[in-house]
């Protein structure tokens, strides 16, 4: 009969194991590096989800230029941006591309390019901020007049990158609610991304809308996020100024299938007196 192994004692030396490291101890290996992706082979919500700005790093955001996909493979526009900063010039919302700019760059893009733009000779667009909706409703859309506006300390970022990318299109300090060196000129077409995030500012933005703006006549396009927490009080202060009820553009027929998403809505209104 075999010897009986004993149980090991308190102070025996246990086995010597070998541990995996959970996770990446060392992310700075990593930083910057590019990981190559097959998008035939991702789902419409990855595809999507590759370009949301949400998630990108500082380095993306701020100090690497933003490279706007165009579906015209010969045009390419390249905007710069900037951290934002009390000591420099570029203030909140301005420094960088936001996803909100890119929905309503690519709608502009598949609505008004080609022939469809003959009946668009004017565009205004409200809180350019880097000037990304700009830049495409003059270069890629060819509209002839295309006017940027943003607040004073904003420009110096925003006339670089039309002077980059659209030089036929212009810029101009625009406070809503002031009188502004545009005038009371009209527009065909005025646009806006992300502008109906703060609740006092909405009565100065239907006035200035509005004063742009000829009854029956010029599109009113908004593409809105998450940030959109006077969106109510904005709609309810147009509808009394004489806008129409809002429309909204479908995501599904008439939105770029890519380069839509879930969280941002786009609608049109016009001033009807």
């Amino acid at each position: 009969m075999g010897k009986r192994a004993s149980a090991p004692t308190r102070d025996a030396t246990p086995p010597t194991t070998t541990k995996k490291p959970l996770g990446v101890k060392d992310l700075s290996k990593f930083k910057g590096r590019r990981f190559g992706v097959d998008e035939s082979k991702c789902t419409m919500f990855i595809r999507q989800w590759r370009w949301k700005r949400e998630m990108k790093s500082d380095r993306e955001r701020f100090e690497e230029a933003y490279e706007y996909p165009s579906n015209a493979m010969t045009t390419q526009i390249s905007l710069k941006q900037r951290k934002y900063s009390t000591k420099t010039s570029v203030h909140g919302f301005a420094s960088t591309v936001w996803d909100s700019s890119i929905v309503l760059a690519k709608y502009v893009e598949r609505t008004l390019g080609g022939a469809s733009s003959s009946s668009v000779k004017t565009a205004l667009e409200l809180g350019s901020g880097c000037g990304l909706v700009s830049c495409v409703l003059s270069r890629i859309c060819q509209i002839p007049t295309v006017v940027a506006t943003d607040l004073e300390h904003n420009l110096d970022l925003l006339r670089e990158n039309l002077e980059r990318n659209a030089p036929s299109a212009s810029c101009a300090a625009l406070e809503w609610g002031k009188d502004a060196a545009l005038g009371n000129v009209k527009f065909d077409l005025v646009v806006a991304s992300d502008v109906v995030y703060v609740e006092e500012a909405m009565p100065a933005l239907v006035e200035t809308l509005k004063r742009f703006c000829t009854p029956k006549h010029t599109r009113v396009v908004f593409a809105y996020g998450r940030n959109r927490q006077a969106l109510e009080t904005f709609l309810k202060l147009s509808r009394d100024a004489g806008f129409s009820s809002p429309r909204s553009i479908s995501k599904t027929t008439e939105c770029d299938e890519l380069w839509t998403c879930t969280d941002v809505d786009l609608i049109e209104l016009e001033l009807e007196r």
